[in-house]
């Protein structure tokens, strides 16, 4: 029977070189230190096997947007296996012992990038995040743009950071998912000594957009970038025009939405999407409570089953009722109410506005009462998942 505990990161390096083995890299010294230091304030559990690591997992206490508001969120991370101990159910108790810490701390929602969609999925994470990559002809951003304000190359810094973190706030609170970033995570996940920041200034000078790039083998490459203003996009677009000729294409990272191609001359670009971060609800009755609802005219009482194998205490019937204008959520045994049954995977894809109701109900994969679906639905503010960082 696997032993799991938390382990004390200040004294356990072999924790790092698990997931250099795994993860087929390796960590220069300053890179170690680096590392080290910042994995003091995740939760690290390790599954021993006679007194040996066999697996670990990192709990990253993180918090995020969702409907402008923000929510504690665990973000999983650093799951691996020494090869002589893998497929022994060592990870299975580890996120299961996961999920009940993130519980304690109050944080209500999980988010992972998997190696697996499958894998994670039976243990109750579903894909809640796609990523959207333009590959731009510099020639499709040729014109007058005719704006005014300016653009400024500056040292990625704390100054810098407290000048585009209220234009990164404005952005994100637009979509379910980003993170809300604190210094320490400018400086350690998205900066490093390659890129360049520019920022973008309105004619009040006031900022109003930003991007964070590097510029290698006629590649003009995006790693972040975001903007509060429809000015704002326009000033980094014509400020990477002017590198044309520097740079034949614009890569660039954008959410499943976002419309830039409309300003472009020929819109001959490639887009790729592909699946990126999974979700999960870590306390399904806490979320709800906790959701800001939209108001419902000619609202009806429902109940909501959720299935939730892999964490059973959120399993159960959770009923909506609205007081005034205010919709409740209780769980409590079944009422004579209609019924819409799901599972927890569905449920977060549902709350995050990934899927709508009617469209898993449309598929099988949620059942029940039609109206009351369409009123769930209804209830749900539409708001597009964006993950713009990696963890």
């Amino acid at each position: 029977m696997p032993d799991i505990r938390k382990i004390d990161t200040h004294i356990n390096e072999e924790i790092l070189r698990m997931s250099e083995y795994a993860f087929q890299y390796r960590l220069t010294e300053a890179e170690f230190k680096r590392k080290k230091k910042d994995i003091q304030n995740h939760s690290v559990f390790g599954s021993f096997e006679e007194g040996n690591l066999a697996a670990k997992v990192h709990i990253i206490p993180l918090e995020v947007f969702i409907n402008r508001q923000t929510y504690k969120m665990g973000g999983v991370a650093g799951v691996a296996t020494w090869p002589e101990y893998r497929r022994s159910g060592h990870v299975k108790g580890l996120l299961k012992q996961s999920l009940q810490d993130m519980k304690e701390k109050g944080q209500v929602l999980s988010f992972l990038h998997p190696f697996s969609i499958p894998f994670y999925r039976k243990y109750g994470w579903e894909l809640i995040f796609e990523q959207k990559k333009l590959k731009i002809p510099i020639n499709d951003l040729r014109k007058k743009w005719n704006i005014d304000g300016k653009v400024r190359r500056t040292p990625f810094n704390e100054d810098a950071i407290s000048v585009i973190q209220p234009v990164y706030e404005s952005f994100a609170k637009n979509y379910n998912g980003p993170l809300t970033r604190d210094i320490n995570w400018w400086m350690n996940r998205i900066w490093n000594e390659d890129l360049v920041v520019a920022i973008g200034y309105n004619e009040k000078d006031e900022a109003d957009s930003y991007i964070i790039y590097k510029v290698k083998n006629r590649i003009f490459q995006v790693e972040d970038y975001a903007y509060h203003s429809l000015f704002g996009l326009k000033r980094i677009l014509e400020f990477m025009s002017n590198h044309d000729s520097m740079v034949d294409y614009i890569e660039i990272k954008v959410p499943a939405n976002e419309k830039m191609d409309l300003l472009f001359q020929d819109r001959q670009l490639e887009q790729q999407v592909k699946a990126y971060f999974m979700g999960r609800i870590v306390n399904v009755e806490k979320f709800l409570q906790q959701f800001p609802y939209k108001a419902s005219e000619g609202f009806k009482p429902f109940q909501l089953r959720v299935e939730d194998a892999f964490m059973p205490e959120n399993s159960g019937t959770y009923v909506f009722e609205q007081d005034q204008h205010t919709i409740t959520i209780k769980k409590q045994d079944n009422t004579d109410y209609p019924v819409i049954e799901c599972s927890v995977q569905q449920l977060t894809a549902i709350m995050l506005s990934y899927q709508t109701a009617q469209e898993l109900a449309a598929m099988g994969l949620i059942t029940g009462d039609e109206q009351s679906i369409e009123q769930l639905n209804s209830l749900v503010p539409v708001q597009q998942t964006y993950m713009p960082d990696f963890f």
